[in-house]
């Protein structure tokens, strides 16, 4: 586990850069690790992870 909210929030960030531009594929069982850690990080400490995460996943709520 990363000790630095701030590098979490910004590996949240770029998570959500690739759910962006490739939502289906993320949607495969096989990338269910990505998923997963984004839902561990929605019970982050640090308030701007939770954020980076939520922002992540709609995306991925948002398609068909």
């Amino acid at each position: 586990r990363d000790d630095n909210p701030q590098i979490r929030a910004i590996c949240m960030v770029e998570i959500c850069i690739w759910f962006k531009q490739f939502p289906k594929h993320f949607l495969d069982d096989s990338y269910f690790t990505f998923i997963s850690e984004l839902g561990l990080n929605l019970f982050d400490k640090i308030s701007d992870v939770r954020l980076k995460c939520l922002k992540a996943l709609q995306p991925l709520y948002a398609t068909k």
